[in-house]
């Protein structure tokens, strides 16, 4: 018998090691799964699952020590509470289903309520699914049908196989149907229903600009040589010969407050040291239509510039801080530099850019006063009713996402529905350092919502990993991370191709899996525990 320490404390290790940046391999999180349920059958209680949890998240989070040397150990221990809470929901599903699928489902509902509902802040993390050592594999093309909640359904499924075989070979058993049967029987599934990317209708010829300034050097540069440095790049290579339908800046390196096209009044913003300070709105709009028009005066005349800001509007009557309301969109300019299409950013970050709960909580301005202060963020941003795609006459409606808006499905599901030809992601993640780990999560994550929507993903980022993603997982790389440098590259349309079956339905297959688990295990009437095959403890004889 596996000692259960090692169950607990070895499956957590691997399941961090089998993320993008350590081993990234499918297989190696199969054990993981494999293991982690398996490791309910000793019987030890949440203080276990809590150890599971730190040594999973100590190396899925490994990245944040660049942030800060306190930043790792406080997230891995927020998050391990979710081992927590797959313990619990195990042990409780146990009572009713073969101990195996029910660790399968605790593990499938614990994913869907962490990549829903429990998020930290750390600048914006991602969430180290049990799918993404699966995007770079030939089980991708099955997100397609069923999403990254797929295939995390499939790989919890796959894991409750691979522990009831090993626990009824050494048991000299015949091993339960029930729990061979789901992962083969979904697998087909999602294999039925996978679809081809269609073929490109045409192409936009896309400059992305990498300026790679660091974090410390942008708080203390000035905001004009944040604007020339990105500038004297995009100069630089119209005059070598790019003729862009597009220029692209990433997230946040505008060096402007932006605001609508007619805005009147007083733009109010908070400043550190400084507090409330005013500007008017047709003077920063002045400045919008200059700075933005600069950008594109070697560009061809139909160009536009795309790049993400901070972005006010003329404060509410009713708004007791008296500061304009502040939102972060991505902007798209004209060659005069007249603002025609903005999208907000719809998952801000929490404790970042929002407070638990949209600042429901009590001495909510304090609270912001007080994080602003610590860390230097203020978390008030709103988020107003500007969805994406982006759409102007003479382009393309291009889906766009911001920073860790690319492990939102939904953020790609909503705009592939509203008819996006492809997507842009404008990240910034200097904040975890040159070639971190990070940046190897979130590239596997943007080839999850390529394949799922059928359509080519380019990320245009501050420092790397500027690359364009295909649906079916293949990628053109860019500049090196943390080389400062431009990149002229095509990027694929597809208006009008239908979408996959993962945006009709597909996506719905995890969250209907993990209400259905929540279901059976929190409705009062289940019998007490069963002992033998069906028990979360070692049957009499087998240990």
């Amino acid at each position: 018998m596996i000692p259960a320490f090692l169950l607990f404390a070895v499956s957590g290790v691997l399941r961090g090691l089998a993320q993008p940046g350590w081993l990234d391999s499918a297989a190696l999180v199969l054990l993981a799964a494999a293991l982690r349920i398996l490791s309910w059958r000793t019987g030890r209680g949440w203080g276990w699952d809590f150890l599971h949890g730190l040594g999973w998240w100590s190396f899925a989070f490994s990245f944040l020590a660049h942030v800060h040397p306190a930043a790792l150990a406080v997230a891995a221990f927020l998050m391990a509470w979710m081992g927590v809470v797959e313990g619990f929901l195990a042990r409780r599903l146990a009572r009713r289903l073969p101990w195996a699928l029910a660790g399968a489902l605790a593990l499938a509902a614990a994913a869907w309520i962490r990549m829903r509902f429990f998020l930290i802040g750390a600048g914006g993390v991602p969430w180290a699914s049990l799918a993404w050592p699966l995007a770079d594999g030939p089980l991708l093309s099955l997100a397609s049908a069923g999403g990254e909640g797929g295939l995390v359904l499939l790989v919890a499924l796959a894991a409750a196989a691979v522990a009831e075989l090993a626990v009824a070979v050494r048991a000299r058993r015949r091993p339960a149907l029930a729990v061979l049967l789901p992962a083969p029987f979904l697998g087909a599934l999602l294999g039925a229903a996978a679809t081809r990317p269609s073929e490109p209708t045409g192409s936009l010829r896309v400059l992305a600009v990498q300026p790679s300034i660091r974090v410390d050097d942008k708080h203390a540069l000035d905001g004009l040589e944040l604007y020339r440095r990105q500038l004297d790049l995009t100069d630089a290579a119209l005059r070598a010969g790019e003729r862009p339908d597009l220029v692209a800046w990433s997230e946040t390196m505008w060096p402007l407050p932006a605001a609508p096209e007619g805005a009147a009044g007083t733009l109010r913003r908070w400043f550190p040291g400084i507090g409330d300070t005013g500007q008017d709105f047709a003077e920063a709009l002045e400045f919008q239509r200059t700075f933005a028009a600069r950008v594109l005066a070697l560009a061809p005349e139909d160009a536009f510039f795309v790049t993400g800001a901070h972005f006010f509007t003329p404060e509410a009557d009713d708004d007791a801080d008296g500061l304009s309301p502040r939102s972060s969109q991505t902007l798209l300019f004209d060659r005069e530099g007249r603002l025609r299409a903005h999208v907000a950013k719809r998952e801000l970050v929490p404790f970042g850019e929002r407070l638990p709960l949209w600042g429901a909580v009590p001495f909510a301005r304090s609270l912001v006063d007080l994080i602003q202060t610590a860390s230097g963020l203020r978390p008030d941003f709103v988020r107003p009713d500007d969805e994406g795609p982006l759409e102007a006459p003479g382009l393309p409606p291009l889906g766009v996402a911001t920073c860790w808006e690319n492990v939102f499905e939904e953020v790609f599901r909503d705009q592939a529905t509203r008819g996006a030809a492809a997507f842009l992601v404008l990240s910034n993640e200097a904040w975890y350092g040159e070639a971190s780990r990070e940046m190897d999560q979130m590239l596997a994550a943007t080839r999850l919502r390529a394949a799922e929507t059928g359509r080519d993903v380019l990320r245009v980022t501050n420092s790397g990993t500027t690359v364009l993603v295909h649906p079916d997982g293949g990628m053109v790389r860019g500049p090196e991370p943390a080389a400062e440098a431009w990149w002229g590259v095509d990027l694929p349309l597809r208006e009008g191709a239908p979408t996959p079956h993962c945006v009709a339905w597909g996506w719905a297959i995890l969250p209907v899996a993990a209400l259905l688990a929540l279901l059976l295990a929190l409705l009062p009437g289940a019998g007490p525990r069963r002992r033998g095959a069906g028990s979360l403890d070692h049957p009499t004889g087998e240990g």
